[in-house]
């Protein structure tokens, strides 16, 4: 979790496109954007912000209610906090336990990029909310949030199912990466926590593998019916369900970005037979494999 983040390689912008300040939101109030943050929301989230300012230096008191994420992207900025000034670099994370004031400071003119995020008190985040220990970090997983989160908001102006539905992923993944940070909270009742988000790590990076039900709870050291109770604590989905859709998300990435053959594609993904991966990633996203990458990459045709 905590490393070098490569946020530069990302090509962060200087400015909005639009220029001057802005803020882009996706937040649980709003019915709209359900359709592309349901299972952010679902996982107690209440909202998400990305934004970029400038201006004069300014300081800002906060207490929040809520657990409170910040992601710092660029620019000057520092967290006050009990007295004590914690200067902010690219791709550090800050999380304040609820209901203690803070102050975050711009400290220059210069541009300021950022992310946030609101979660309400659920029991899926006890054990963060009840650490009561400031965190500030390099967060190595900042470049998977940033983009994640960036896909989410564009496709909140998206008509199309198929960019919403790609969204709904990229939420079920933005949940599960900021999920991780439990592993920060000191005195974790859980033994197996960190061992549990290691092995759905490992599903996730490497989808072709012949992930069995039985392997993944003897790793564990836990029942099938033990790993099966953790899996819907934690992502409401079955392992069966977790590994589709590790690999349904895995195969619209490689339909989009690259020319491989669906054949290639399906092997890529944990699929010897074509004519399964494609009745599945057809019932997961409403398009056979070669209509969705026809129509996905026709969009960003008309798009540039």
């Amino acid at each position: 979790m905590v490393g070098t983040t490569s946020l530069s390689l990302l090509s962060l912008p200087s400015s909005p496109e639009e220029g001057g300040s802005r803020i882009q939101k996706i937040c649980s109030s709003h019915p709209g954007d359900h359709g592309v943050g349901r299972p952010m929301f679902r996982g107690g989230m209440t909202s998400a912000e990305m934004s970029w300012r400038h201006g004069e230096p300014s300081q800002v008191s906060f207490k929040k209610s809520e657990l409170w994420i910040y992601l710092h992207l660029q620019g000057k900025m520092k967290v006050k906090w009990e007295g004590v000034d914690h200067h902010l670099k690219m791709g550090d994370l800050v999380y304040v336990p609820p209901k203690t004031e803070f102050e975050l400071v711009r400290e220059s003119n210069e541009w300021c990029q950022s992310i946030s995020f609101c979660i309400k008190d659920v029991k899926d985040w006890e054990v963060l909310r009840n650490c009561c220990a400031f965190i500030h970090m390099n967060y190595s997983e900042a470049p998977v949030v940033y983009c994640l989160l960036r896909q989410i908001l564009g496709a909140l102006n998206e008509p199309e199912g198929f960019a919403r539905s790609l969204a709904l992923g990229n939420a079920w993944m933005l949940n599960r990466v900021l999920m991780r940070l439990y592993i920060l909270a000191p005195k974790s009742q859980d033994p197996h926590f960190k061992s549990f988000f290691t092995l759905t790590d490992n599903i996730v990076k490497e989808p072709s593998r012949d992930w069995t039900v039985e392997h993944m709870a003897k790793s564990l050291h836990l029942s099938q019916s033990s790993l099966l109770r953790v899996f819907k604590k934690h992502f409401e989905l079955s392992p069966k369900e977790f590994i589709i859709q590790a690999r349904m998300n895995f195969a619209s990435e490689l339909l989009i970005n690259s020319d491989e053959s669906l054949k290639r594609i399906s092997n890529n993904v944990g699929y010897v037979n074509v004519h399964t991966f494609s009745r599945i990633f057809s019932n997961y996203f409403g398009l056979p494999p070669g209509k969705y990458r026809n129509s996905r990459k026709k969009g960003l045709d008309n798009k540039s």
